[in-house]
């Protein structure tokens, strides 16, 4: 993998952390939510089979878990904006 591909890769999981901590933040509430990303398709390097499944393991176990999950998988920048946006409401 090169190196800008880990760095964009480590962004989106970053942001994918981040959105499943928050939504996990306070147990007690009414609602839990929780936005996953699994993001392998990138228009200029190969592609990664991995995040598609990850993302979709990811939201059965916190589906599990009583979450209500919104799942962005292989989106492109306006997908993860709008998803982002969605989520935050």
């Amino acid at each position: 993998m090169n190196r800008r591909l880990a760095v964009l890769a480590g962004r989106w999981l970053g942001i994918a952390i981040a959105a499943i901590v928050i939504a996990a933040g306070d147990a007690r509430a009414d609602k839990r939510v929780a936005l996953v990303v699994g993001n392998g398709a990138y228009q200029k390097v190969p592609a990664l089979p991995n995040p598609s499944n990850d993302a979709g393991d990811i939201t059965a176990s916190l589906e599990r878990l009583g979450f209500a999950v919104r799942r962005l998988t292989d989106g492109t920048f306006e997908d993860m904006r709008r998803g982002l946006l969605e989520f935050g409401r």
